[in-house]
């Protein structure tokens, strides 16, 4: 599996998605973070998954303007029209919610003089995403705050990789 390119790796999104809560967690202790049970969901991740996450979570977190920014992520299956079985990662905050212009930017998936992004992190995100075969959807979270939903085709796997860590899937 060290011969798979990062966008060709699978793993398990709900142990990923454990791990980087966990780390984010440990880095910004003033900041609630939390995540539902669910069972294991394989897809194409690895490390640009872990990327795009650590990305979105932090941006909840230094970006919020409550003294205790809320972050919730949640994991489920869906069936797509278009394609079969997706994992879909749902990340919620209370946060002001990402500016108008920027949304804009991400969802037309190209910058212009006139429209253009103020920094990379909605890009990593997107394109990391992107490099996976996913798409990523920016959504209000009425009354306050931004919904993000990361999905990802799902992917088959056997039991040699289903105990393997993180890093190398």
């Amino acid at each position: 599996f060290r011969n798979q390119s990062p966008a060709e790796a699978t793993c398990d999104i709900t142990q990923l998605v454990k791990e980087v809560v966990d780390e984010v967690s440990d880095t910004y202790p003033d900041a609630t973070l939390t995540t539902d049970e669910h069972e294991s969901i394989y897809a194409r991740g690895g490390s640009l998954l872990k990327t795009a996450l650590l990305e979105i979570l932090e941006n909840a977190i230094i970006y919020n303007d409550h003294s205790t920014p809320e972050v919730t992520v949640s994991i489920r299956q869906s069936i797509e029209d278009r394609t079969g079985e997706w994992g879909k990662v749902v990340i919620s905050d209370n946060g002001p919610g990402i500016p108008e212009n920027e949304q804009k930017t991400i969802e037309s998936a190209e910058e212009t003089p006139l429209q253009h992004g103020t920094g990379l992190g909605l890009w990593i995100v997107y394109w990391a995403v992107s490099l996976l075969g996913g798409e990523v959807t920016l959504e209000d979270n009425s009354p306050r705050g931004t919904r993000v939903v990361l999905s990802l085709p799902q992917a088959s796997v056997d039991s040699s990789t289903r105990d393997m860590p993180v890093e190398y899937h």
